[in-house]
């Protein structure tokens, strides 16, 4: 309960609201009304830092037109009754990819999406960015898939006929002070098994980015980064 307190006090001071906040499935609940949705986000990652499984955000903004789920116009039943393999729920390019490789198998896999095409969610609403596997905890599975697969992408992306490249990333500091936060990093990239990351000059920086301001001290170069189309890469999937 103490902490379920020091949410919500948390949360009002945040945001201003007097939210209800309790336990529910292990999970951080929280109920109420607020002003705006930017406060129903602010209050969730507010939430998100306690120490529960996960957070159930029913907050409600008043005045704000909720969404209507689409339906499509008509049902032809077409796959009432009809059994497979494999059932693959949502076209995203995780769905697509699932796919895409349990077809090299003699299955009958269906895949059903809400949407009228793939990929019109998450999966394409970003930029694109094939991870080098710096930032996951190391000796966790997520940092041991995303080095993995950053590996990967570029046969894959050779593959499936999308662009691709690898362009590489730079962590800069513009603080003297913060220049030993780059040593965090290459240590953190050889736990994980990240190749080529290095700690540079703002000389060494300029050769890659020559108008970066003079406030740069230096900063940590990561040369596997990739880039690549997520609409081209889920539709090709």
């Amino acid at each position: 309960m103490n902490h379920l307190k020091k949410v919500a006090r948390k949360i009002h001071k945040a945001i201003g609201y007097d939210i209800t906040v309790s336990q529910a499935l292990g999970a951080i609940k929280l109920e109420g009304e607020v002003g705006t949705w930017y406060q129903v986000v602010k209050a969730g990652k507010i939430a998100a830092k306690a120490p529960y499984r996960g957070v159930i955000n029913n907050l409600q903004v008043p005045f704000v037109d909720h969404l209507i789920e689409r339906k499509p116009p008509f049902s032809d039943h077409k796959l009432h009754g009809k059994a497979v393999d494999v059932l693959i729920i949502g076209g995203g390019v995780i769905g697509c990819a699932i796919a895409r490789e349990l077809s090299k198998w003699e299955l009958d896999i269906l895949l059903v999406e809400k949407e009228s095409d793939v990929g019109l969610h998450q999966s394409t609403r970003n930029d694109g960015m094939i991870h080098p596997g710096v930032i996951p905890k190391p000796g966790t599975l997520k940092a041991k898939y995303n080095v993995k697969g950053n590996r990967m992408f570029e046969a894959l992306a050779k593959k499936l006929n999308v662009p691709y490249r690898t362009v590489g990333t730079f962590v800069l500091f513009e603080r003297k002070w913060l220049l030993p936060v780059g040593r965090v990093f290459c240590h953190r990239a050889k736990r994980n098994g990240v190749q080529g990351v290095r700690q540079v000059t703002l000389d060494e920086v300029r050769e890659h980015l020559p108008y970066v301001p003079d406030e740069v001290v230096g900063g940590v170069y990561m040369p596997t980064t990739g880039v690549c189309p997520p609409y081209q890469m889920t539709v090709a999937m």
